[in-house]
């Protein structure tokens, strides 16, 4: 028989191996999964989160298909990006992950995810936020006139039922039906691997008792954090979950696979906690600082054949910042422009580029701190091509750390991806479609 120890590891592999194939697939997923602490819990019926842990009964992590465990970290993943941990606000625990479920499941499924048997997705509930729904639930619960609340959820794949089916092992896999999964305070789950890393971690003692069960679609459950905006310790968190959000919208390079709309609901709980220029701040600190880069690769090895990659240095002489002067930006917008030029220069030495640009370039500036406050004047007022300024930085042999281009997106003639960094930084409604590739934030101007 095996041991419960060999049971844990091979389950805290399983997920570790998710999570690694979540940064390969949908880098968004993977790069939050991995700041969430995967910790045994062999008394939780399923798997949870509570924005700092990634908790989980071994048995049930190793009956689930690797597809479909890729799509409940997925789950636990987005509870945790949207905030479903800190907005229960007192309500029921079983209803709330109800609720949160059917908001969530539907973009995972668009996304290309798979989920476990059971879950939850009522198209009607779709769009909706978290808390409307759990209202209509709970108005229908009532209507229901005592029937429980198992019919709660119906009209979707997945009305809440407990889950009979078996694994990819043979394993039973447990639903909220299942009413073994009450974690107790103070208990460290498992002495396995995965345990020690948060053995002074004291478990929130489960609401479930007397609803029936925490995760009604048997897909990961989302529990209250310790206290909101704090860590385990009881200490501040200091943004760190929004900050690896952030990193995630900011690195991820899988723009086809994550929907609009997903993005736009993790940006809309991401950007009043996080100021979208403290993310601008964070793409450009994150290219410019000192770090070693294939392009241009190092000059003093070249003759011999050699290919080896260029120091950069901590200056920020290289950031080249497009401003787009065509004439859907209006005169409002190019002096929000202008003011983020000054703020970059503010914030970091050296020497950067400046150019205006329409259908083609039409200005360029070389500042620096010594030109502050800079009013630099520019003309355009056509159309848009964005492929203008990088044909113009080709032309010139100039290879920047990183670009920021500041336009309101309303143009489709992009060039071929270069080899440094760009960032999109985009005013208004800025489309449905994304850019073919770098990163895009959403400024917050009217």
């Amino acid at each position: 028989m095996e041991s419960p120890l060999n049971k844990t590891a091979s389950a805290i592999f399983l997920i570790r191996k998710a999570r690694a194939q979540l940064l390969l697939e949908y880098p968004f997923f993977g790069t939050v999964a991995m700041g969430l602490q995967p910790l045994a819990d062999p008394d939780a019926p399923t798997a949870w989160t509570d924005g700092v842990v990634l908790g989980y009964r071994p048995e049930w992590i190793r009956a689930l298909p690797f597809d479909t465990l890729k799509g409940m970290v997925g789950h636990l993943v987005l509870h945790a990006a949207l905030g479903h941990n800190s907005r229960r606000q007192g309500r029921d625990p079983s209803l709330w992950n109800m609720a949160c479920d059917h908001t969530i499941n539907w973009m995972l499924l668009e996304a290309g995810l798979k989920l476990p048997e059971g879950y939850l997705d009522n198209p009607e509930f779709r769009f909706l936020s978290a808390e409307i729904v759990y209202e209509r639930i709970l108005s229908r619960q009532d209507d229901q006139e005592g029937k429980g609340r198992g019919d709660s959820g119906t009209g979707e794949q997945g009305d809440g039922r407990e889950m009979n089916g078996a694994g990819a092992d043979g394993e039973k896999i447990p639903g909220d039906g299942d009413k073994a999964g009450n974690s107790v305070q103070g208990k460290s789950g498992s002495d396995g691997p995965g345990a020690g890393a948060m053995a002074d971690y004291h478990f929130r003692e489960s609401d479930s008792d007397d609803t029936g069960g925490g995760d009604p679609g048997g897909t990961g459950e989302v529990r209250d954090s310790l206290n909101p905006g704090e860590g385990s310790d009881g200490e501040p968190d200091a943004g760190g979950l929004e900050a690896l959000v952030a990193k995630a919208l900011l690195s991820r390079r899988d723009c086809g696979r994550l929907p609009v709309r997903l993005e736009r609901e993790v940006r809309k709980t991401l950007e009043p906690g996080m100021d979208w220029r403290m993310l601008l701040s964070r793409f450009i600190d994150l290219s410019a600082r000192n770090d070693y880069a294939w392009s241009p690769p190092n000059r003093r090895y070249l003759h011999q054949g050699i290919y080896l990659p260029s120091v950069r240095s901590e200056e920020a002489d290289c950031i080249v910042i497009v401003v787009d002067t065509s004439g859907s930006i209006s005169a409002g917008e190019l002096d929000s422009f202008c003011s983020e030029v000054s703020a970059i220069l503010t914030a970091f030495s050296g020497e950067i580029l400046v150019m205006g640009c329409d259908a083609d370039v039409g200005s360029v500036f070389r500042l620096s701190r010594s030109d502050l406050p800079v009013h630099p004047v520019f003309f355009g007022g056509g159309g848009t091509d964005f492929r203008a300024p990088f044909r113009w930085l080709e032309k010139e042999g100039i290879a920047p750390r990183c670009l920021v281009y500041l336009t309101d997106l309303a143009c489709s003639h992009y060039p071929p991806e270069p080899f440094f960094p760009v960032l999109w930084a985009v005013c208004g409604e800025g489309g449905e479609a994304a850019p073919p590739f770098g990163d895009m934030l959403h400024m917050g101007m009217a």
